[in-house]
């Protein structure tokens, strides 16, 4: 590959209107000039790049010449690709009655977080601050309100690359841990419902794990658990390791639920993190369930989920207290057993004040039904179904 040919290909793909070829060309993983010799990139020059490829397009492909040239060293190449970014941008909003342009946008904006993450990396390693993701996310904004603002018609309009630019948006969001203009995004896409179930079921599916994830973030469980599943069923069988992702998130939820995966799920998608957790759930083992959180904590830290699961701990308690009342048959509990309970499951430091506060709270969301006579220390239960369904938990 040389420097002149590599040129001339760009030019007939964008005179040609040839956006999944020119998408290729531009790819820091795939392009052509990967095959390049360095003396060919000696040669590259501006000049030569716009007189091969007329206008804004020839700025494009000097940038992606110069990413390419440095990219052993992710900061330079992250600057190179930004300017590419930023001239793609500015050529595709001339362009009226045209959307061919969305694949190279697609590719150069994957390519631009990527680098970012490289740069982000790196500074990390060397102690230094990085703003790469910050003007990342600054740049593929700017790329989504010029497609978000198309008016063309339907079949030509570039608000079909909106859905790829809100994953990368959202994407970066969860890395900065900065969600300041998530909401405006979410409101932009609703704005565009008629075009949802046509876009592409990978960028759906990216979407709706996206906010699954936001939705967790701000304890709308019911929202959550509808997107995320959706993730799920809708992932390619063969995409496992996004299957996983999605689960890492779902399985929490679920938990609150009371529908609990099954250790073939668990063990299929290696999230052995959660059988001692399922299996504490399962047996209203108050203790086992506390340890189990403890023991993985670092992972569901990680992933955002702790605090979730931390949650779960009165649908323990409310098991455990079933559990006593199918054995004891009766539908009148003195605290004092539920205390007996728990410190043979070796929850040694607790009381009969606690366990009333506790069951206290369990009556208030809903999850028995009964009262407790606070003189005798005896949970009431109700002769009617004293244990409903977690759907009408109280759960906020």
């Amino acid at each position: 590959a040389t420097v002149t040919s590599y040129l001339q290909n760009f030019a007939n793909a964008v005179s040609n209107s040839d956006g999944v070829r020119l998408a290729r060309l531009v790819s820091l993983r795939h392009s052509p000039t990967l095959r390049m010799k360095p003396a060919e990139f000696a040669r590259v020059e501006q000049r030569l790049c716009t007189q091969t490829v007329p206008g804004i397009p020839g700025q494009v492909a000097f940038a992606h010449l110069k990413a390419m040239e440095s990219h052993e060293d992710a900061k330079t190449a992250f600057g190179h690709q930004r300017t590419a970014v930023r001239a793609f941008k500015d050529y595709m909003s001339k362009l009226e009655d045209e959307n061919w342009i969305l694949p190279p946008l697609e590719q150069l904006t994957l390519d631009l977080r990527l680098l970012a993450s490289r740069v982000d990396e790196d500074a990390s390693r060397s102690g230094e601050k990085s703003d790469a993701f910050e003007t990342a996310m600054s740049d593929i904004r700017e790329c989504f309100v010029v497609v978000s603002s198309d008016r063309s018609s339907l079949g030509t309009s570039k608000k079909w690359g909106m859905m790829f630019l809100v994953n990368h948006l959202y994407f970066i969001s969860f890395k900065l841990n900065n969600f300041a203009m998530v909401e405006s995004l979410r409101r932009a896409m609703m704005h565009n419902t008629e075009m949802m179930e046509y876009f592409h079921m990978s960028h759906r599916v990216s979407y709706r794990y996206n906010l699954g994830r936001v939705a967790l973030l701000n304890s709308k469980y019911d929202e959550a658990e509808k997107d995320l599943a959706f993730a799920f069923q809708h992932c390619h069988k063969s995409s496992k390791a996004n299957k996983r992702l999605i689960l890492i998130h779902l399985i929490p939820v679920n938990i609150l639920r009371g529908r609990l995966p099954s250790l073939e799920l668990l063990s299929k998608y290696d999230l052995d993190q959660f059988v001692e957790i399922v299996e504490a759930f399962k047996a209203g083992n108050v203790h086992q369930f506390k340890e189990a959180l403890q023991t993985h904590q670092s992972f569901l830290v990680q992933w955002g989920i702790l605090l979730i699961l931390e949650q779960a701990l009165c649908y323990v308690y409310r098991r455990l207290i079933k559990k006593i009342q199918l054995l004891t048959g009766q539908s009148q509990l003195s605290l004092s057993h539920v205390v007996t309970a728990l410190r043979w499951l070796q929850e040694a430091d607790i009381d009969l004040d606690e366990i009333e506060c506790m069951v206290a709270n369990l009556v208030r969301m809903r999850l028995i039904r009964g009262y407790l006579a606070h003189e005798k220390r005896v949970l009431v239960l109700s002769k009617k179904d004293p244990f409903p369904p977690y759907s009408g938990a109280a759960l906020a």
